[in-house]
C-alpha cells in the first residue's frame, strides 16, 4: 500500500477523533491567527506599512502549523504502537510538549521567514533541514531541544524528497483554500461565510497533511532501522 493510500486509508477509519482534535485544538489557534491578523491590518490600514498585516498572517499561519501538529502526530505514532487511548495520548503529548514547541516554533518561523526575505533558498534551507523537528520530538519523546539536531539530519539525508511532501501540503492547502473562497464567494460576499468555509476545510485537511508526513517518516525510520 502506497503511502498516499494508507493516509487516505487512516484518514477514513479514524475521522471522528481527528475532527474531535481539529475543532477541539486546530480551530482555537485558526481563531487566534485570524484575530491578530484582522487586528494588524486594521491598525495598519491606510499607512505604508500595511505589509505589517500580511507579516504577521504569515508568521502565525506558519506557527500554527508547527504547533498544531503535536497532537496528530502522537494519535497516528499511537495508532501505529497498537495504543488503545490514542485521543488521551494526543492531548497529553499536546500539553507536555506544546512548550518546548511553542519555543522552537517561533525561533524556526522567524528564521525561516528571514532566510526567504533576503533570499529564497537560505529560508528554503531552514525550512527543510528543521520541518521535522516536531515529529522527533513527539516519536522520540524528547523536548524540541533535544530534537532538532536529529532533525537537521534527516533534512540533510531526505533534502528533496522532503521538500517536495513541503510544497506539495504547501499547494494543495493553498489550492483547496483559494478554490473554496472562490466557490462561496460566488454565492455570497458575507466575511462570516467565506471565512467559515475555509476554516471549515482547514479542519478537515490538516489532520490529512499530518498524517501522510507522519506515515513518510515511520517509512524512513523503518528503512533506516534495516540498514
Amino acid at each position: 500500500m502506497t503511502t498516499l493510500r494508507a493516509a487516505f486509508h487512516f484518514y477514513s477509519r479514524h475521522i471522528e477523533y481527528l475532527m474531535i482534535l481539529s475543532f477541539s485544538i486546530l480551530l482555537p489557534l485558526l481563531f487566534i491567527q485570524v484575530g491578530v491578523s484582522n487586528y494588524v491590518y486594521r491598525v495598519y490600514q491606510g499607512t505604508p506599512f500595511t505589509f505589517f498585516g500580511d507579516i504577521s498572517n504569515s508568521f502565525f499561519m506558519f506557527f500554527i502549523l508547527v504547533l498544531a501538529q503535536i497532537p496528530f502526530i502522537r494519535y497516528v505514532w499511537g495508532d501505529l504502537e497498537g495504543e488503545e487511548r490514542k485521543l488521551r495520548s494526543a492531548y497529553l503529548t499536546f500539553f507536555e510538549r506544546g512548550l518546548s514547541i511553542y519555543g522552537f516554533g517561533i525561533l524556526y518561523v522567524i528564521a525561516t521567514m528571514l532566510g526567504s526575505v533576503l533570499f529564497i533558498a537560505p529560508g528554503l534551507i531552514v525550512l527543510v533541514f528543521f520541518f521535522l523537528t516536531p515529529y522527533v520530538s513527539v516519536i522520540k519523546d524528547k523536548p524540541a531541544s533535544k530534537s532538532w539536531r536529529e532533525a537537521v539530519r534527516w533534512g540533510k539525508q531526505k533534502f528533496f524528497p522532503l521538500l517536495g511532501i513541503v510544497l506539495l501540503i504547501s499547494v494543495v492547502d493553498w489550492l483547496l483554500g483559494f478554490v473554496t473562497m472562490v466557490g462561496i464567494s460566488m454565492v455570497t460576499k458575507n466575511y462570516g461565510a467565506i471565512l467559515g468555509s475555509q476554516l471549515l476545510v482547514s479542519l478537515l485537511c490538516f489532520p490529512f497533511l499530518v498524517i501522510y508526513m507522519t506515515l513518510h517518516f515511520q517509512k524512513w525510520l523503518e528503512d533506516s532501522a534495516g540498514l
